[in-house]
């Protein structure tokens, strides 16, 4: 299983159609700020495969939800903005509230910053900004889950234009 992530994309699609036009993917994941991009480039792009979308603090009239469980491969997956989590000062709210959910995977947004770290018991994956870098270039992440019985999470982000 593949999974692209996309985050704060504020209504640009264009990088998100590149992307989506040079991948190989299972599953499309937006941890929000402009979710609904999410749907609008698939639909461009002519993609039909299961796509999972989260609000954030720039979507306060979208009908997304805040955050989605999600399983793949029997890989729990949290996906939330995480400005309810104040991650612009810690990822630590956003981990506890993760372990907490029962999660393996946390993918969040809202800091425009590429992050991947592994903490033994959690993955926790922002894939930076798709379309309005703060400094770090536009970048997404990809999720890719192996198989049984020897089931293998390899998460990264991607600068794009790298």
């Amino acid at each position: 299983m593949r999974i692209l992530v996309f985050s704060d994309s504020h209504g640009n699609i264009s990088e998100m159609l590149n992307v989506m036009a040079n991948e190989r993917y299972d599953m499309l994941m937006h941890a929000g700020d402009y979710g609904e991009d999410l749907a609008r480039a698939a639909k461009c792009a002519g993609v039909s495969v299961p796509q999972i979308a989260v609000r954030g603090n720039c979507d306060p009239d979208s009908a997304y939800p805040r955050e989605v469980m999600t399983e793949a491969e029997g890989v729990k997956i949290l996906t939330v903005h995480g400005n309810r989590q104040a991650v612009k000062t810690s990822v630590n709210r956003l981990y506890y509230y993760a372990l907490e959910q029962g999660a393996d995977i946390v993918v969040f947004g809202h800091t425009h910053a590429p992050m991947v770290k592994n903490t033994g018991d959690l993955f926790i994956l922002n894939p930076g900004t798709i379309a309005v870098p703060h400094g770090y270039g536009k970048s997404y992440g990809i999720i890719e889950i192996g198989e049984n019985p020897r089931r293998k999470i390899d998460i990264r982000t991607v600068l794009v234009g790298r």
